[in-house]
């Protein structure tokens, strides 16, 4: 049998707005403690996916900030604890958004090696 949203939201406002247990749960709303189970680590899993996102831009815009104060990717790399390649990203994001979209262009068609074009 499908559940209602209207009765998910019910099971979540008694869980963690009314801090009801699994069994009070299934007394009210007259569910099984599985079904209630499912609801609640589906909302789980939709908050942690939310709070990583959340916590990914928050890293982005501190990455942009860095690179637009003039750090450099290493710095950048050890005042956010990243790796090169996640830093790296934000980088070439970052070019995009002051416009630099040649730079960019470069960078790709040289496949990240932009040293042998600067030796010219």
């Amino acid at each position: 049998m499908q559940i209602t949203e209207d009765r998910k939201k019910r099971v979540l406002d008694l869980y963690f707005n009314q801090h009801k247990s699994y069994a009070e749960i299934a007394e009210i709303e007259r569910m099984s403690p599985r079904d209630i189970n499912a609801i609640i680590k589906e909302e789980e899993a939709k908050l942690q996916k939310y709070t990583h996102q959340q916590h990914q831009e928050e890293l982005s815009a501190k990455a942009y900030k860095l690179f637009s104060e003039g750090k450099t990717l290493v710095e950048v790399a050890i005042a956010l604890n990243l790796t090169e390649p996640k830093v790296s990203k934000m980088y070439r994001d970052y070019w995009k958004m002051r416009r630099l979209d040649k730079l960019n262009s470069i960078y790709k068609e040289t496949n990240g090696k932009l040293g042998t074009l600067l030796n010219m």
